[in-house]
């Protein structure tokens, strides 16, 4: 069985129209051109240490405490808060092996090795989202949601259809997330879709500090935990 995050899948998608695949389409493709630059010919393994070393470096802050958060505009805690579950969440469910040529020449997502198996490269990023802890047990579940026909070019991704207003809890911040979970054939056609009405739980930290020095892939990694957030859990949205 999967794990309880999701809801039972439906046979008929609901209201999945073109328009809306396309444009969660183009968010993969948006994400995917945000980590491109400079993944190609790099020795990723030659990083690892440094990455699992700026994992374990954000440092909690109390409520009342400026986060740095690398935004010209200003937004509240809140929309802060909005924004990132908007950013970080669709990604974390992107099973396609379809990427841009700057990403691999061939078109087709190598996918990174880890101890749970191979993931989608944004998959493996944007789980550094996840609190060290969380996102182990993530990355070993997340593989329960891979297309059935994946190898031969079906996906999936994730349509955000609601947020409720962000919740100030004693840990941090609560967000209610209405979405569905959608299926793509090969030819990039929803043919299934099942509810994803989760609740994320989030906690304020310090981003990482900007540092001249580091690859396009670490640059990648930072840009991750810009918002001074990361999440925790996500729990099933009990009715």
């Amino acid at each position: 069985m999967k794990v309880n995050v999701f809801d039972k899948a439906v046979a008929s998608p609901r209201q999945i129209r073109p328009k809306a695949v396309w444009l969660g389409i183009i968010l993969i493709i948006l994400a995917t051109v945000a980590l491109s630059y400079g993944l190609i010919n790099l020795r990723i393994s030659s990083v690892e240490g440094r990455l699992d070393q700026l994992a374990n470096r954000p440092i909690v802050v109390q409520f009342g405490k400026n986060a740095e958060l690398v935004k010209v505009e200003p937004v509240t805690p809140s929309e802060n808060v909005e924004e990132f579950v908007q950013e970080v969440l669709p990604p974390m469910f992107a099973w396609s092996k379809k990427v841009l040529p700057e990403v691999h020449p061939t078109g087709i997502d190598p996918g990174r090795d880890t101890k749970y198996g191979k993931l989608p490269t944004l998959i493996f990023y944007y789980t550094n989202a996840l609190e060290i802890r969380y996102r182990n047990v993530f990355r070993k579940n997340i593989a329960n949601y891979k297309p059935d026909k994946f190898e031969q070019g079906e996906a999936t991704l994730l349509r955000i259809e609601r947020l409720v207003k962000p919740r100030q809890t004693e840990e941090g911040w609560e967000v209610d997330v209405y979405a569905d979970l959608i299926t793509l054939d090969v030819d990039d056609v929803a043919y299934m879709s099942e509810p994803f009405n989760s609740t994320i739980h989030i906690k304020e930290i310090l981003p990482p500090k900007h540092n001249a020095s580091f690859t396009p892939i670490e640059e990648a990694f930072v840009a991750v935990l810009k918002r001074g957030l990361i999440i925790t859990r996500i729990a099933k949205l009990e009715a």
